[in-house]
Formats: C-alpha cells, sequence, structure tokens
C-alpha cells in the first residue's frame, strides 16, 4: 500500500496534440469541508511520512503556485477515469513579467491536493489511485499523444480517503527529488509570447475504489491572487496564489475515447477554471566553492562569510567574491593561496588565517571598505592572481582548468575593550574548470 509507481520518458516536444473545441464543465462539486495535510510521499520509496516526521525536511523553492481559492470552493469530479490536463508557466530569465531565476529548473516536489469519498485504508477500504504527468512544453487544451511524451509519469496509490462516509479533502507533498527530473523554463528555455511558453500537468484517479466521487480541488482567483504570487520569483512567502499564464481552460481526454477543451464560463459562479498545484525546485543558486574554515567573531558577534558567484571556467574570468557581516566602515583586502595551512592568531590577530603559505598572494592594491552595510565585492582577475616569489619578489599567475586557488578577506576591527585588531572572513577553495 501507498506504493509509487514510476514511468520516466523523454524530453517532450515543443507541440502538444490536438487542440478541441470549448465546451463548458458540469463536474464541479462543492467542498468547503476540512482539509487534512497528510504529510510527505517518498517517489522513490512509495511511503509516506506523516506530517509530524517532516519537521526541517527541504522541499525545494516553490516555482509555480496555483493555491489561490475562488469565493465558491469546489473540486472537479473526475470519476470516469478520464484525464485532465491544466497548464501554466515558469518563467526563465527572459520572462518580461515575472522573472525567472534559470532557464531550467531541477524539479524537487510538488503539492497533490485532492478530494475523495472513497473509503479509507483504515476502514478497510483500499484507497485511490492517482496518477500524474509533467509535460514541458504543452499548448492550452491540447491533447497531448505518442508525439508528446510527459517527462515522467508519477503513479501514487492506495492514498487516504474519508472515515465518514461523507467527502475528505487532503493536500500530500510528493518528494521527487530522487528522480533527476529537469524541466525547461517557458517552455523551451526561452520566453516567446506567453502562450506558446506554458508547461503541462494531467491528473486521473485511474482507481476509484468505491467513490462516488474524485478528482483535484479547483484553484485561482486572478482577480484577488496575482498571477505568479507566492513564488520564489513574486511575493515569496505569501499564503496563495495564481498559478502564472494558467488560463480558464483544461483539456478532458475522456475513457471513452473522446476529448474536449473545457471551461468553467460561470458554472458556477465565480470558479477558475485551474486546479490546484505548486511545483517546487532545489534553486541553482549561483554559488560555488567550498567554505574551508569559519570566520571567527568579530565586533559584530558574528564571523565575516565569504562567498562566491559565477563561473568556474577559467577562460570565462567570471567570478565575483563577497564578503558579509563585516564590522561597518573597515578596510580590508583578500589574499590568496593555494595552500590550506591554518595559522590561529598570526600576529596576535583575532581571526585565523586558513590558507597560509609562503607563496601567499595579496590584493594590496584593491583595499576596500565595507561601508555601511558592512559587506565588500571584488572581483578577481583571474589571469592575474597575485603570489609571492620570496624575496621580496612578487608576481602574478593565471588560472588554469584544474587549478585550486583559496581566498580569504583581512580586515581590521577593534576588540572588546576599542583597540585596534584584525581578523579574517572564511575560507574558500575554488577549483577552477
Amino acid at each position: 500500500m501507498n506504493n509509487v509507481s514510476l514511468t520516466l520518458a523523454g524530453a517532450l516536444a515543443l507541440t502538444s496534440g490536438v487542440a478541441v473545441a470549448q465546451q463548458p464543465s458540469r463536474n464541479v462539486v462543492p467542498f468547503n469541508g476540512e482539509v487534512v495535510y497528510g504529510g510527505v510521499i517518498n517517489a522513490v520509496t512509495g511511503k509516506i511520512a506523516p506530517a509530524s516526521q517532516n519537521f526541517g525536511l527541504d522541499l525545494g523553492e516553490p516555482i509555480y503556485t496555483n493555491t489561490a481559492v475562488p469565493a465558491q470552493g469546489s473540486f472537479f469530479s473526475n470519476i470516469g477515469l478520464d484525464k485532465i490536463i491544466d497548464e501554466g508557466r515558469i518563467p526563465s530569465t527572459t520572462s518580461p513579467d515575472v522573472v525567472g531565476t534559470q532557464d531550467s529548473y531541477d524539479l524537487s516536489s510538488f503539492s497533490l491536493q485532492y478530494v475523495t469519498d472513497a473509503t479509507d485504508p483504515s476502514l478497510g477500504g483500499t484507497g485511490i489511485t492517482i496518477e500524474i504527468e509533467l509535460f514541458e512544453s504543452y499548448a492550452a487544451c491540447a491533447i497531448p499523444d505518442a508525439t508528446t511524451p510527459p517527462l515522467a509519469v508519477l503513479t501514487l496509490a492506495g492514498l487516504p480517503g474519508s472515515t465518514t462516509g461523507g467527502l475528505a479533502g487532503f493536500i500530500f507533498d510528493v518528494d521527487i527529488s530522487g528522480l533527476n527530473i529537469t524541466m525547461a523554463a517557458d517552455g523551451d528555455g526561452v520566453y516567446s509570447d506567453g502562450t506558446s511558453d506554458l508547461f503541462g500537468w494531467s491528473f486521473a484517479v485511474t482507481d476509484t475504489a468505491d467513490a462516488t466521487a474524485s478528482g483535484p480541488f479547483i484553484r485561482g482567483d486572478p482577480d484577488f491572487q496575482p498571477e505568479g504570487d507566492a513564488t520564489v520569483f513574486q511575493m515569496p512567502g505569501a499564503a496563495a496564489g495564481t498559478g502564472l499564464s494558467t488560463l480558464d481552460l483544461n483539456g478532458r481526454d475522456n475513457d471513452d475515447g473522446t476529448t474536449q477543451c473545457s471551461f468553467f464560463g460561470g458554472y458556477p459562479a465565480n470558479v477558475f477554471a485551474s486546479y490546484g498545484i505548486i511545483l517546487r525546485s532545489a534553486l541553482d543558486d549561483g554559488t560555488v566553492g567550498t567554505t574551508i574554515c569559519d570566520g571567527v567573531a568579530n565586533s559584530t558577534g558574528v564571523g565575516a562569510t565569504l562567498s562566491s558567484l559565477g563561473d568556474l571556467s577559467a577562460a570565462a574570468n567570471a567570478l565575483t567574491l563577497d564578503v558579509t557581516d563585516l564590522p561597518l566602515s573597515v578596510m580590508g583586502y583578500f589574499i590568496v593561496s593555494q595552500d590550506s595551512i591554518v595559522v590561529m592568531n598570526p600576529g596576535g590577530s583575532a581571526g585565523n588565517i586558513c590558507i597560509a603559505s609562503t607563496s601567499i598572494g595579496r590584493y594590496t592594491g584593491d583595499v576596500l571598505n565595507s561601508g555601511m552595510g558592512g559587506a565588500v565585492s571584488f572581483s578577481p582577475d583571474l589571469m592575474a592572481i597575485p603570489f609571492n616569489a620570496g624575496g621580496g619578489m612578487g608576481g602574478t599567475s593565471a588560472a588554469m582548468a584544474g587549478d585550486t586557488y583559496n581566498f580569504q578577506f583581512w580586515y581590521r576591527d577593534v576588540d572588546g575593550m576599542g583597540m585596534p585588531t584584525n581578523n579574517f572572513s572564511s575560507a574558500l577553495s575554488l577549483t577552477f574548470e
């Protein structure tokens, strides 16, 4: 019970099936009852971990959120083993409105939101089975066929049902981080016109058990919850949002072989024809390098932290070093070496140098001031990394693929008695490609 079977397919082509004429939908069922959060389903093991066991679990950041509740709570009863296909948009870096941070995203989890009156397994029922498909590129209201395979098919079996005989609502997070599913933003990684940049996802109840009504929540209210809200891109932390570019349409592939394009157009009033889901990604924050030691606490009470953004390609020469948590308006400069020798409190310093070397290089020509933000930023020239040749002689060298260089920031400070001292940030090791 509660097993997850998977079928992974190749990348989806940029066309999607055959669109059909629009028809009003008549499968809307009101639901304003209690919704239970059931925990996390691991898509690799098939196990459900209840909410009490998921404290601190990182499911990723929301990149598509369609959770806004319309004026009338309802769900779409998809009891006839039909498949419904909905759409939305995940923004790329070229998106003109809600701007993405990447041009493709590694999917880490999604929310499964459904209502059913199937008998719960705890009462001897088998629970319902739901199949979810993910499409990288999708034309609104199209019916995917063999030429447009999904990125992934997930079958979630033995899901909980009702313990009262009435309707019961559930939300689960499905952890798909172990499946290596990557979805291009804006359909193909580049924004085009907003209508050909959609992704798609389908919902089908493939085993209804003894249910007479089962299906996904209807979500989305663009008049009151802006499109794109409650994602990492726009209004992060908001309680709810309407999915970016989701439409008042959905495709339907019926079990009897017929297809239709459904809209809700006033039936019932104020219901937006879109379905509840959150897609999340373990976002690449652009940082590179490995911290090899932490900074000792300075006069701010914490240690200064060095991080790096950019490209590890030596030839690209596109690296930025950032230091935060510095005292305000202090001077300092970066040091660099290919060694990682730790010397504690050198020369009476309040901090530790972690990259000590006889050939250590100093960026003395690039003295920086932390200003009122207590931070500095510096882009070293990787074609001219300083080093000490000994005997007072210095020079520069160019980073090559395979070379490892370690950086630290050396800065002035005062001790607890107000006397001048100095300190070091954390140290960062970078291996160039």
